[in-house]
């Protein structure tokens, strides 16, 4: 019976493989940099920790202005290009190089060990200043980019969504313990400029950790829907193994070529829910001002 859960469960994960590759923790190197954090890839200073209020934060204004440093390698200039033209042709965002008086985006390559992650003042638009994204070279790819540019859009993790619990059940036992406060929640939707529970939860969202991030065991996963729920701590040695033998064959580093050039050639990770909040908090016909979060 366990072995048709464990099946189950590999199947409804697998479609999210076939569309997107989920943020792992390969992508969020923060340690070594000291950076504190108050979502794994976001920076914050210490007062914004401990008072996890959501700062004055809209939506962008159209155009959005952007700078790419010089200091990226012309591939690695094209991988973000990339990003941005998809989202230019998916939705109705329009982004301009250069800088401006007003806010603008500046993507920065940081130095090895760096870290890729987005300030706290850069989830949302804070002001007229400008706004950071820091990628070191190991996490310069089309998916991480596209997670960190959609927090400066102003989206937070899915699975820190307040009404998680609901969709999945999270291993603590299984994080590693200087990470457990990275899958804290949300603590009201209006920590986002935009209502997280007014969707579906979104297990395929570009902005979801996959179901082994920040494991402290490597073969139990540490995220599993709720409605296909089995606990890996009470399994025997065998079903362990195949439960970490389906994992790692869909959505682990194993993944097939096949549905890795699915995810770069169509969708660069973004899902189809992804895209409709985009379009739904940017191109409403009749949208004048974007929402004020105080």
């Amino acid at each position: 019976m366990k072995s048709l859960q464990l099946f189950a469960l590999s199947f409804i994960l697998i479609k999210c493989c076939l569309s997107v590759d989920w943020i792992t923790e390969n992508s969020i190197k923060l340690n070594a940099s000291g950076i504190c954090t108050i979502e794994a890839d976001i920076s914050c200073p210490d007062e914004e920790i401990m008072g996890r209020k959501a700062s004055k934060a809209r939506a962008w204004d159209l155009p959005i202005h952007i700078v790419i440093v010089k200091d990226f390698e012309p591939e690695e200039g094209k991988i973000l290009r990339e990003v941005l033209n998809y989202l230019s042709k998916v939705t109705c965002l329009t982004f301009v190089e250069g800088k401006t008086n007003g806010a603008y985006l500046e993507v920065e390559r940081g130095a090895p060990q760096s870290g890729c992650h987005t300030p706290a003042k850069s989830v949302g638009m804070h002001g007229n200043f400008k706004h950071t994204i820091n990628l070191e070279p190991s996490c310069i790819s089309h998916h991480t980019f596209g997670h960190e540019l959609l927090h400066v859009l102003g989206f937070l993790h899915e699975q820190n969504r307040p009404d998680r619990d609901d969709y999945v059940y999270i291993f603590f036992d299984n994080v590693l313990p200087y990470k457990r406060d990275q899958y804290d929640k949300a603590y009201t939707v209006r920590e986002s400029i935009y209502d997280m529970t007014a969707y579906e939860y979104d297990e395929c969202s570009i902005m979801h950790y996959s179901i082994t991030a920040f494991r402290l065991y490597k073969f139990l996963p540490t995220i599993i829907p709720t409605s296909y729920f089995v606990n890996p701590f009470m399994m025997g040695p065998h079903e362990a193994r195949y439960l970490a033998s389906k994992y790692y064959s869909f959505l682990g580093e194993s993944v097939t070529k096949r549905a890795k050039f699915a995810i770069q050639r169509f969708s660069y990770g973004f899902s189809n829910l992804d895209i409709q909040k985009i379009r739904d908090l940017y191109c409403k016909p009749n949208k004048t001002n974007p929402i004020v979060i105080n």
